[in-house]
């Protein structure tokens, strides 16, 4: 059975860390096994807020960027924020 899986990650690609492999790896795995996978992450590095590559859905939340990206804290108080969490809930979601 096909499964829509949420991934919550501090930080993903394009940013290359621990983290952010350990995510990226994870998710082609589980997309491999023919899961769809859609990973959430803060936006450190002021890209779009929607990606799509390599099969995978990313989002990206709006956050201040502290400690050089490494301790991002969202913007919960903005509606871009509220916006895509909007839009998060409407998924019928597996969470990991």
């Amino acid at each position: 059975m096909i499964k829509h899986i949420l991934i919550f990650s501090a930080q993903y690609l394009p940013s290359w860390g621990g983290v952010e492999k350990y995510t990226f790896n994870l998710s082609k795995e589980l997309l491999s096994r023919g899961h769809k996978i859609t990973v959430v992450t803060s936006n450190v590095m002021n890209l779009s807020d929607y990606d799509y590559s390599d099969g995978i859905e990313v989002y990206r939340l709006p956050c201040i960027n502290l400690l050089n990206g490494r301790f991002p804290v969202l913007k919960f108080w903005t509606k871009k924020f509220w916006k895509l969490n909007k839009e998060l809930k409407k998924m019928h979601l597996i969470f990991l």
